[in-house]
């Protein structure tokens, strides 16, 4: 690597949290769970394999280290870019998505709750 050059890859941080995902326009939500999370992409466990470049949405809460506050969610939209069968029998598929744009959801509990603490 050069002098001023980025590392190819963003740095991950090994974070294992229940997550919803859905495959392409579908309208059903499936269960999944992440292994780990970059600013780039996300590798996590999920109920079905899914071929790789299938646009995918993905939708979690944040762990309150990582997000800085409560109740902070991220929207997804992503590509899958491998998928992998289970390693045993009775185990998950494991999917990694690249994540195009993503978005972050303020739980309105927590906006409510600031707003009163702001007005006291």
């Amino acid at each position: 690597m050069g002098a001023g050059e980025a590392p190819r890859t963003a740095q991950r941080y090994q974070i294992q949290m229940p997550l919803r995902y859905r495959v392409g326009g579908e309208a059903e939500w499936l269960e999944g769970w992440s292994e780990n999370i970059s600013r780039t992409g996300i590798l996590f466990r999920a109920a079905h394999l899914v071929a790789v470049n299938t646009p995918v949405n993905l939708s979690f809460a944040l762990p309150v280290k990582m997000s800085g506050e409560s109740g902070a969610g991220v929207s997804c939209k992503g590509v899958i870019v491998r998928s992998l069968p289970p390693a045993s029998i009775g185990g998950s598929p494991v999917l990694a998505a690249r994540i195009l744009n993503h978005h972050f959801m303020r739980n309105k509990m927590s906006s409510t709750r600031k707003q009163s603490e702001n007005r006291r």
